[in-house]
């Protein structure tokens, strides 16, 4: 059966701003929403969540929030560009707004049942919690959050797998350094190199297919996130850049030894699209598939 996508916040009273629009991806368990809102004036908000809730916002004029966390002591924080947010589920903020003009948000909502998804055994997701954060300090997940947005707004090649990638990456770094699992600092870095080889096999043999981290994990029999770290250590590449690199060089083997077209190729490569092969075609090869083909031929 699918993994569950989470539902919309199952509080939503008054809401800070007004969306001018929104791009939005669901995978299994999480949903990824960029906005560009409007956050003019003084408003009011109170909303709660039934998941986790990490936001960037990487652009537009400072905003001025006062708020109330489960009916605690008004707090009183801005929110500036390349700021990052962390509310655990289930928490309800209630409160004011006071901003000008327009600004860009990205948000991840996970249920909190992902962690034990992209963590598997390593940690127990009962036994630990997530630490509210206002303004929380991290480069990981603040580049691995910009990418998100970036591939919302403008989708690659590698599509579901690069986002799926990016979330297990920042599920994975949120349990590491901002929750109170200590025993999360130190979670395995190495793979096997059975389970390696196991992987690249796998990854040969269904590069048409879906090669998601939570796919590739279960087929190898360890975490998404041990997957990635270890993939990363032993290959000096992540796990999209090396099926990204593979589909390539298919679809090159192909234009050359097929009649296929291009359209055909793509597909039968993982791409979506004729579009998306010519985009990591051009990036890997410096050349279009219709100028390799045409070269191949003399």
């Amino acid at each position: 059966m699918a993994a569950p996508v989470p539902s919309p916040p199952s509080r939503r009273l008054i809401r800070p701003f007004e969306v001018v629009s929104q791009k939005s991806f669901s995978g299994s368990w999480f949903v990824v929403e960029s906005q560009l809102q409007d956050v003019s004036g003084r408003r009011a908000f109170d909303v709660q969540f039934p998941t986790h809730q990490l936001t960037l916002t990487p652009d537009g004029p400072l905003t001025r929030v006062a708020a109330r966390i489960d009916g605690g002591a008004l707090e009183r924080f801005p929110v500036q560009p390349g700021q990052l947010t962390l509310l655990p589920s289930g928490q309800r903020i209630r409160g004011y707004t006071e901003g000008h003009g327009t600004r860009g948000e990205v948000r991840l909502f996970y249920d909190p049942k992902l962690v034990g998804q992209v963590l598997g055994s390593e940690v127990d997701p009962s036994r630990f919690g997530l630490v509210r954060s206002m303004d929380l300090q991290n480069p990981n997940i603040l580049r691995a959050m910009a990418a998100l947005r970036r591939e919302l707004e403008h989708p690659g090649p590698m599509g579901r797998a690069y986002v799926e990638s990016l979330v297990v990456q920042t599920v994975a770094e949120l349990v590491r350094c901002h929750s109170t699992l200590d025993s999360a600092k130190d979670l395995p870095q190495d793979l096997s190199s059975r389970r390696l080889r196991r992987v690249i096999d796998y990854i040969e043999a269904h590069l048409g297919e879906d090669l998601a981290l939570l796919t590739l994990g279960t087929e190898v029999g360890v975490s998404p996130a041990h997957l990635a770290r270890g993939f990363k250590s032993s290959m000096g590449r992540s796990v999209h850049q090396h099926v990204l690199c593979r589909r390539v060089e298919r679809a090159a083997v192909l234009l050359g030894g097929t009649e296929q077209s291009i359209a055909q190729i793509a597909l039968a490569t993982g791409f979506s699209s004729q579009a998306h092969l010519t985009t990591a075609f051009q990036r890997l090869k410096r050349t279009t598939p219709a100028a390799y083909r045409r070269r191949l031929r003399g």
